[in-house]
């Protein structure tokens, strides 16, 4: 154990990973290597760097009895180990970047880690404001973020049918799929929300626009009612993306389709909101030297419809 964790934080150094990723790493590969070690009859772990060294990559092999029910053991509070760390498979999985875990009863588990370094601030800077619905106590939209294996941002609006507490809950529900990293494309997450929230939260739904943002490309998918406006570095529009008719978790009747819009070479603005803004204007053409959270505050103070939850999340991407 103690010569993979150094092996690990070897790797973590070559990678550049900061102080946070480190630790994260070193604590899920003991708290996954712990439970090869009490139930594998043998197994190995293995450690290198990963996606032209930007991150590391552990993988975690025993030949023990396997795992009945995956879905159930990556849950918080499920732990098969008394003497563990604590940290359970769910924690586990929040540690790292990236997290898949294979397994068949009777014939052993397999777990691929990864951890990435930072997207460096220089090329993605994101605001963004949430706000309830004035006469409810919960908002009913949810934004959440990641980044993807060190190279893409993934933004996701979610915004609960409704408002109050059922809809915040159909939000979290669904947003806790779409932030999954287990080498799974968009439309495979939008799927999977789909299913998960019908099951847990029947009788609910929600809209969802999740996109992924590189400094080339942006890739994007729509479900209900939710908006992303492309603009160039200087605020000139390139492209207008809506969801498609849809309600995640009541009504998805196709496999939900990535669109892919190239970008300017000297960087761009993202504006994703959800249906509490009307379609946002501007009198004065952006500009790089306008810092996105004045963006969003202007657009929430400009454009939020009187009733309802309203998201409005403004990303800069630079060269």
């Amino acid at each position: 154990m103690d010569r993979a964790l150094a092996l690990v934080r070897e790797a973590a150094e070559r990678a550049s990973l900061d102080a946070l990723r480190t630790c994260g790493l070193a604590a899920a590969v003991a708290e996954i290597a712990t439970n090869a070690v009490r139930h594998g009859r043998s197994g190995q772990i293995s450690v290198r760097l990963a996606d032209g060294g930007r991150g590391v990559e552990v993988v975690v092999a025993d030949r023990g009895p396997g795992i009945e029910d995956v879905e159930a053991a990556i849950q918080d509070g499920f732990s098969s180990v008394a003497n563990s760390l604590g940290l359970g498979l769910g924690a586990a999985r929040r540690s790292v970047d990236f997290f898949r875990l294979e397994s068949n009863p009777g014939q052993g588990t397999v777990v691929h880690l990864r951890s990435y370094r930072p997207l460096a601030a220089e090329h993605f800077d994101l605001s963004y404001l949430s706000l309830a619905d004035s006469l409810e106590v919960e908002n009913g939209d949810v934004l959440v973020y990641r980044e993807i294996q060190g190279e893409r941002l993934r933004v996701a609006i979610i915004d609960g049918l409704g408002q109050g507490h059922n809809a915040r809950r159909a939000a979290e529900i669904t947003a806790s799929k779409v932030l999954e990293d287990n080498g799974d494309d968009l439309d495979v997450l939008v799927a999977r929300a789909h299913l998960t929230l019908r099951k847990q939260h029947p009788d609910s739904g929600a809209a969802l626009g999740l996109a992924e943002f590189s400094r080339h490309a942006v890739r994007y998918v729509g479900v209900g009612d939710t908006s992303l406006r492309l603009l160039g570095a200087h605020g000139e529009e390139f492209s207008r993306l809506s969801g498609r008719p849809g309600i995640i978790g009541s009504n998805l009747a196709y496999r939900a389709s990535i669109e892919v819009k190239q970008t300017p070479a000297d960087g761009y603005f993202a504006l994703m909101y959800s249906d509490g803004i009307r379609d946002p204007y501007f009198e004065s053409a952006l500009s790089p030297s306008v810092a996105p959270g004045a963006v969003a505050e202007a657009i929430m103070e400009r454009c939020r419809r009187p009733h309802g939850d309203a998201t409005i999340a403004v990303l800069r991407v630079r060269p």
